[in-house]
């Protein structure tokens, strides 16, 4: 009787290994099984950290005009600091959680779940990457694309409605990875079901924060601009998707007792 010796890698088993790959339906899904977890650990933490780093020293500077601000005529001003605060503590917390996550029980294997899954992770940044790639070639241009972005000359209403929907979409992200933490995937995959904290109330807590402090950004903040708008349109319909799909994949997973608590918990598709 022959004994096979089962050696652990990142908490998974070689034999689960194999059978992780042995789920791969295409030649996508077997080169992003081949992707070693902790290599996806690294680079998810590293761009997180990478940009915590940048933001650092702005606290230190002036920590009272870090975030959203109205300039009244007569040179008074109100800063609200906690609109970068909390963006800035969602981006730490997605960090750690790269760095301390659990195993998968089961991955993402369709290209197009890793796709749209990594670009709606990184699509309310994606006009603000674009200035950074152009400031490389064209300082003058990347003003000018910033300006274009976001509306140089806020009224206090739109101040005040704008950093208020970002406050409390943030706020509800914080809460929302706080709970999911060692469970945090931009792919569909399934670790741990969630069933506490918000996750009692609502299926995707993370996505709902998304979609309310993104509305603070994009209707408020920005240029009014049919662009915009669209961009904002364009977010929504990958978060419901990417929902839609992580529903499928837990269900799986988890079998009944997911789908009773996906039949008592709000969420739009």
């Amino acid at each position: 009787m022959s004994t096979e010796i089962v050696r652990e890698v990142a908490g998974v088993s070689i034999p689960q290994q194999r059978r992780l790959r042995q789920q791969a339906e295409s030649w996508f899904g077997r080169m992003w099984l081949a992707i070693p977890e902790w290599f996806v650990q690294l680079v998810g933490a590293s761009a997180m950290f990478f940009w915590l780093a940048t933001e650092l020293p702005d606290y230190f500077r002036d920590f009272w005009r870090i975030g959203a601000y109205y300039q009244f005529t007569d040179g008074s001003r109100i800063d609200l600091p906690w609109t970068r605060v909390l963006v800035d503590l969602n981006i730490l917390l997605i960090g750690l959680a790269f760095v301390c996550r659990r195993p998968a029980r089961t991955r993402a294997t369709r290209a197009t779940d890793v796709i749209l899954g990594l670009l709606g992770g990184w699509w309310p940044m994606l006009p603000f990457l674009t200035a950074g790639v152009i400031a490389r070639f064209d300082p003058f241009a990347a003003a000018e694309w910033k300006l274009f972005v976001l509306s140089p000359q806020l009224s206090f209403t739109q101040l005040m409605c704008g950093a208020s929907l970002v406050m409390l979409g943030n706020a509800i992200d914080v809460a929302g990875y706080l709970t999911l933490f060692r469970s945090f995937s931009v792919v569909p995959e399934a670790r741990v079901l969630k069933t506490n904290g918000l996750y009692r109330f609502v299926r995707h807590p993370v996505y709902f924060g998304q979609l309310i402090a993104q509305a603070g950004v994009w209707f408020c903040f920005a240029t009014q601009h049919w662009i915009w708008w669209s961009f904002y349109a364009g977010f929504v319909a990958l978060q419901l998707w990417r929902s839609k799909r992580e529903d499928s994949v837990l269900a799986a997973a988890f079998g009944e007792p997911c789908r009773e608590w996906q039949r008592r918990t709000f969420w739009f598709v």
